[in-house]
């Protein structure tokens, strides 16, 4: 084997281990960061600023349920007059046993949580299908790969909102929802809570459930009801 030949044959070596090692390095497929969710901004709005970096924010992430279809079954039955189980009402307990997630989805959320959020700061639902943090807007735009921005309405009051999230494409299945992100919730008169950073307000607000549309009045919160209610 000559030098030259012996040389090429190193080099092709060294490329050979470089691009195992980078394919070793590399994240799955189905662990790479992918879209969730986009949203226009909604009439009335008008993006106004970039969101502090050190404003605080508490996110709610929503699971997906174990059991919803037996539960919706159960309340089908207890609602029916003509069933056997006719008024058997569910305790609270029963409830939350039904709604829990997996234990394959509340281990991915939280496997993938725990990368910019300290255990001990995250708190669940009694079910364990909301998961609920308070971290700052850089980590939370760090997590779901978006950028937040002030959005003002034409009434004067503001919001800090994201038009689009992602997650790693293994969780699309097991999260059903990121809030604040898209959503732009309205403030019912009366209950809005201002608080002010370096001039940036940011609007907490509740809902008058009296004042709740139609499409509201159902026992859960369906897509229908959030978009009536953020007004999208």
């Amino acid at each position: 084997m000559t030098v030259w030949t012996k040389t090429i044959a190193q080099l092709g070596l060294v490329l050979c281990l470089t691009n195992l090692a980078e394919l070793a390095a590399a994240k799955p497929l189905d662990r790479r960061y992918a879209l969730k969710e986009r949203h226009a901004i909604p009439n009335r709005f008008q993006r106004v600023a970039t969101a502090p970096a050190e404003q605080l924010i508490r996110l709610n992430v929503g699971l997906e349920h174990g059991n919803f279809d037996e539960l919706e079954r159960q309340l089908y039955e207890i609602s029916d007059p003509d069933n056997a189980h006719y008024g058997q009402h569910l305790s609270a307990a029963q409830v939350n046993d039904l709604l829990k997630p997996t234990e394959e989805t509340l281990a991915s959320v939280e496997e993938w949580l725990y990368e910019q959020v300290d255990p001990s700061e995250i708190e669940s639902s009694p079910a364990k299908d909301f998961l609920s943090f308070t971290i700052p807007i850089s980590r939370a735009e760090r997590l779901l790969d978006t950028k937040y921005f002030c959005f003002g309405h034409e009434d004067g009051s503001e919001l800090i909102r994201t038009l689009e999230w992602k997650i790693p494409q293994h969780l699309h299945r097991h999260v059903t929802t990121i809030q604040p992100t898209t959503s732009f919730l309205r403030k019912a008169p009366g209950n809005t809570t201002s608080l002010k950073t370096k001039g940036v307000a940011t609007q907490l607000k509740t809902v008058n459930t009296s004042a709740a549309p139609a499409e509201c009045s159902t026992r859960g919160v369906t897509p229908t009801c959030l978009r009536k209610l953020y007004e999208t």
